[in-house]
């Protein structure tokens, strides 16, 4: 689903805005990340081996790829529920 088409709620964007998501982070992530199911009904969109090596490829920049590989954002139904940094693995 398009970044442009997520609805955002305000939990969402206080959270991007306290932890400096910026939102052209999201559509890169949107565009390349791989979509994984939560319990609950939710789907976990993050980065997994094959997409970090296709952006990789696409910026050089170190700094920006080690920023974009933390991310993951949290939707159900077509509306953005939070955004975060993984600081550990998820499983």
């Amino acid at each position: 689903m398009a970044i442009s088409e997520l609805v955002h709620t305000k939990h969402s964007s206080k959270r991007c805005q306290q932890r400096g998501i910026k939102s052209e982070y999201l559509e890169i992530l949107d565009l390349y990340g791989k979509e994984y199911h939560c319990p609950g009904g939710g789907v976990k969109v993050m980065f997994d081996k094959a997409s970090r090596q296709e952006v990789a490829r696409e910026c050089p920049d170190k700094q920006v790829l080690d920023k974009l590989f933390k991310l993951y954002y949290v939707e159900c139904g077509g509306v953005m529920v939070t955004a975060s940094h993984r600081r550990k693995r998820f499983h």
